[in-house]
């Protein structure tokens, strides 16, 4: 069951990232399959769980925790696409399957993506990625 993330640095760009997986990670390490390089994430901060048809957000004891509409996750939560995800300096919203096969522009992707600022790579060059995350991993 696919889903998508809209992805918005504070005071930066958006990006829509389609997922085909019912799971997904997010972290600053490129094992993730949304690699968010700052200082402020942890290596493994967030999981996104489709299940039932609905959304669930977990944080994964991250340092600085995942906030959900600016309350603190103390466990799984629901979300649905009014709702605002914030991790570090990113906030997320989600849009469950039936949004998507609304759009016909929605891309999947398939492997690790990187963002920040000021570097945006493509998941065909993961490689590149890799040397991104790997370097924020200390």
């Amino acid at each position: 069951m696919a889903f998508s993330v809209i992805l918005t640095e504070k005071g930066g760009e958006t990006q829509r990232l389609d997922f085909e997986s019912e799971e997904i990670t997010i972290g600053r390490v490129d094992e993730n399959d949304i690699c968010l390089p700052k200082g402020n994430i942890s290596k493994k901060h967030t999981k996104i769980v489709v299940k039932d048809g609905k959304i669930i957000v977990l944080d994964m004891k991250s340092t600085n925790g995942t906030y959900v509409n600016g309350k603190k996750l103390a466990g799984p939560q629901v979300v649905t696409a009014e709702d605002k995800i914030y991790i570090g300096d990113f906030i997320l919203n989600v849009e469950p399957p039936a949004r998507i096969a609304a759009s016909s522009t929605s891309r999947i992707a398939r492997a690790s993506l990187v963002v920040s600022r000021a570097f945006r790579l493509p998941a065909s060059r993961k490689g590149e990625s890799r040397a991104l995350c790997s370097a924020s991993q200390t």
